[in-house]
C-alpha cells in the first residue's frame, strides 16, 4: 500500500471527504489531489502536519505501512471504546435513527457513522437542553427566595 492510499484512510477515518479533511489541515483539496496521487511525491511537512493535527495516528503506519493506522490493536480498541464513551452524553438528543446507528456502533458496526456536523449538532442541541435545565432551576431559587422573603415578613 502506497503512502497516498494510507492518507485516503486516515481522510477516510477522519472527515467526511477530501475537502473537508484538506480544511482540516488548511490545505487546498487540489494540494490534498497532488499528495495522494503522489504526483509531486511527498515531503516530511505534510506528513508531520497530518501527525500533529491526528495525534492518534501513528507515525510508523503512516510512513512505511508497518503496524496499524491507530499503533497496537489494544490501542486502537481503546480509542474506539473512548470515542463511543464520549458520544454518550448525547444519547438524550439523538434521533431514534442516531440512537440506532449508536447502539450498532457498540454492538461492532462502524463507529465512523458519525460526521463532524451531526456531533456538532447534538452539541447545540445538549447546550441548549443544558441551558433552558438550567433557566429552570434559576428560576426555581428564585421563586424560592421570594417565598422566604414573604414568609419571613409575615
Amino acid at each position: 500500500m502506497e503512502i497516498g492510499d494510507r492518507i485516503k484512510l486516515v481522510i477516510h477515518q477522519k472527515a467526511k471527504n477530501q475537502k473537508e479533511f484538506a480544511e482540516m489541515l488548511g490545505w487546498t483539496p487540489s494540494y490534498l489531489s497532488k499528495l495522494i496521487s503522489a504526483q509531486q511525491g511527498i515531503g516530511l511537512t505534510p506528513i508531520m502536519q497530518i501527525l500533529e493535527k491526528f495525534e492518534d495516528i501513528d507515525a510508523r503506519w503512516l510512513l512505511f505501512g508497518t503496524g496499524y493506522i491507530f499503533g497496537s490493536i489494544e490501542q486502537g480498541i481503546l480509542r474506539r471504546i473512548s470515542y463511543l464513551l464520549d458520544l454518550e452524553k448525547y444519547v438524550s438528543v439523538m434521533s431514534e435513527k442516531e440512537m440506532q446507528m449508536y447502539i450498532d456502533a457498540i454492538r461492532g458496526a462502524d463507529s465512523s457513522l458519525f460526521d463532524t456536523d451531526t456531533i456538532k449538532k447534538w452539541q447545540e442541541m445538549l447546550s441548549l437542553k443544558n441551558s433552558e435545565r438550567d433557566m429552570r432551576i434559576y428560576e426555581a431559587i428564585c421563586r424560592n427566595k421570594e417565598l422566604v422573603k414573604i414568609k419571613r415578613e409575615d
